[in-house]
C-alpha cells in the first residue's frame, strides 16, 4: 500500500472516530438536559417566614418573592382607586412609578382603618404577588393579605445609624427622639446587627464568635429613653418580649421576657434531648406575625429536628 493511500485510511478512521465521540457526548448531554427538566424546580414545602427587605427589592426581583410573606416599610398612599406603597414620599407626590399595589379594597374596614395613614410612613405585612398590578395595571405588583398596617417613624432609620471606621471597625451612637444619647459604642470590631422591634424600640447585636452565646443585644426604646439590660442567647424579638436560651439549674431553657421589665412578664420553657450543652444549642426561632414564635432545635444525635411552639402572652393557639 502506497504512503499516499495510509494516509487516506488513517485520515477515516481519525474522521470516523471524532464522530463516534460527538454523538457520545452529545446523547449524554441531551439525557441530562431531559432528566433536569423532568426533576421539580421548587420544594413543596410553603415559605412562611416573612422576608422583611426593600420596596426596591420587591421592584427588581418579583420572582424570587412571589407568594411569599414580606415586610415592607414605605409612604403609603390610600385613596380610592390609589392605594399603595412606595419607597419614599416623593414617589407618591412626583408619581414615580416605584409603586407596589396594596390590596385592602375600598371602604373595606381595612380600608377605613388605614386611610387616616395617607401620605404618612408605614410598615405592612403580607404576601407579595407579582402578577397583580392593581388599578389599570400602573404597578409593579401587589401586596395582598395584609396582616399588618401600622404607622412607622422614619427617624428610627436615623437614631441608630452603625457606621464604618476606615480601621475597620464600626462605631454606633444611639439617641432617643429628643436628642439624649441612650448609648455610644466606639471602634468595636464586634460583627453589628440592628434589629427593628416597633416603631420606636430597636436592638443593637454583637457577634463575637461563632456560637449562639457570643450574641449580646440591648434594646432601646427611642420614644420612651429606656435603655435594657444586656441579653445573651438571643433568637428574636416581637413586640414588647425578648425570647432568648438560657441555661440554668443544670437546664436548658427557651425564656420569654419582657425587654424593659422583667416583673411584667417572665416565662421559661425548659428543652430536653438537645445537641449541645448549655445554652449553645442549636436552634433557630421563627416568628407566626405576633401570635407566637416556634423554635425549632436539633435533638442529640444531630439529626432530629424537634419544634416547640411558644405563644405570647394573651395569644392562644387556633
Amino acid at each position: 500500500m502506497s504512503s499516499k493511500k495510509l494516509l487516506i485510511v488513517i485520515g477515516v478512521l481519525v474522521l470516523i472516530n471524532v464522530i463516534l465521540i460527538t454523538t457520545v457526548i452529545v446523547g449524554f448531554f441531551y439525557t441530562k438536559s431531559i432528566i433536569d427538566d423532568s426533576m421539580p424546580v421548587n420544594s413543596t414545602e410553603p415559605d412562611t417566614k416573612i422576608h422583611e427587605i426593600s420596596i426596591y427589592e420587591l421592584i427588581t426581583s418579583p420572582e424570587e418573592y412571589h407568594n411569599k410573606k414580606v415586610r415592607v416599610i414605605g409612604a403609603s398612599s390610600v385613596k380610592f382607586e390609589s392605594t399603595y406603597i412606595a419607597p419614599y414620599q416623593d414617589d407618591i407626590y412626583y408619581c414615580t412609578d416605584n409603586k407596589i399595589w396594596l390590596d385592602i379594597g375600598y371602604e373595606t374596614p381595612l380600608y377605613n382603618e388605614t386611610e387616616k395613614y395617607d401620605g404618612e410612613y408605614v410598615i405592612i405585612e403580607g404576601t407579595f404577588d407579582k402578577d397583580r398590578s392593581g388599578f389599570k395595571g400602573q404597578y409593579r405588583g401587589a401586596i395582598k393579605d395584609i396582616t399588618r398596617f401600622e404607622s412607622w417613624n422614619i427617624n428610627i432609620m436615623y437614631n441608630s445609624a452603625i457606621c464604618g471606621n476606615k480601621d475597620g471597625t464600626y462605631s454606633y451612637t444611639i439617641t432617643d427622639y429628643n436628642g439624649w444619647v441612650l448609648d455610644s459604642v466606639k471602634n468595636t470590631e464586634d460583627i453589628l446587627e440592628k434589629q427593628i422591634v416597633t416603631t420606636d424600640v430597636i436592638g443593637m447585636t454583637h457577634q463575637t464568635g461563632t456560637k449562639l452565646s457570643t450574641r449580646q443585644t440591648t434594646y432601646y426604646d427611642l420614644k420612651n429613653s429606656k435603655v435594657s439590660e444586656k441579653f445573651t442567647s438571643v433568637l428574636a424579638a416581637q413586640s414588647s418580649y425578648v425570647i432568648y436560651a438560657d441555661y440554668f439549674d443544670e437546664k436548658q431553657y427557651v425564656v420569654v421576657q419582657s425587654i424593659f421589665d422583667k416583673s411584667e412578664y417572665y416565662a421559661a420553657y425548659e428543652i430536653t434531648n438537645t445537641a449541645l450543652i448549655g445554652n449553645d444549642f442549636d436552634a433557630e426561632c421563627e416568628l407566626q406575625e405576633d401570635r407566637c414564635a416556634v423554635i425549632t432545635y436539633l435533638s442529640e444525635d444531630g439529626k432530629t429536628k424537634t419544634d416547640m411552639t411558644i405563644y405570647f402572652p394573651n395569644k392562644k393557639a387556633e
